[in-house]
């Protein structure tokens, strides 16, 4: 995310060895921070993995639906693996990932708003971030004008 211009530019640095010590302080701190919440008690550790389920299922929901759509505007296109069975897996997968999120949303009247609600959020932080960073991705080629 970093080298994409989407975080902090201290976390694409790596030490000598090639490890990326400020990722790896950030994700460790995150990781000790989940363990103190699961340690509280109540529900705090199933609220966060029920949404976490959530964005889970969507991001899948995404992917299968980009398969379709890639394939469709872009026929042409090398495809560097085999989507096996495709389209009829694909198209199992992608309605068994809607009905999960909809089953979701119609159940978990207290954690699927939340996620719904993190996942709007989401791109407006990612234009801002996009924005604030001011700097093109390290993982695209500049445009050849």
């Amino acid at each position: 995310m970093s080298c994409d211009g989407l975080f902090f530019r201290s976390a694409t640095s790596v030490n000598t060895g090639g490890t990326p010590t400020v990722s790896l302080l950030l994700s460790t701190m995150v990781g000790v921070l989940f363990l103190v919440i699961s340690f509280m008690g109540g529900d705090a550790f199933q609220r966060i993995t029920a949404m976490l389920s959530f964005f889970f299922v969507a991001n899948y929901t995404l992917s299968y639906a980009s398969v379709f759509v890639l394939r469709k505007r872009e026929p042409q296109m090398p495809r560097p693996y085999r989507a096996w069975g495709y389209p009829w897996l694909t198209g199992a997968a992608l309605a068994a990932s809607v009905l999960f999120l909809i089953g979701s949303i119609v159940t978990d009247q207290r954690n699927a708003p939340l996620a719904l609600g993190m996942l709007t959020l989401s791109y407006p932080v990612f234009r801002l971030m996009k924005f604030a960073s001011g700097r093109q991705s390290t993982t695209e080629k500049p445009n050849a004008a």
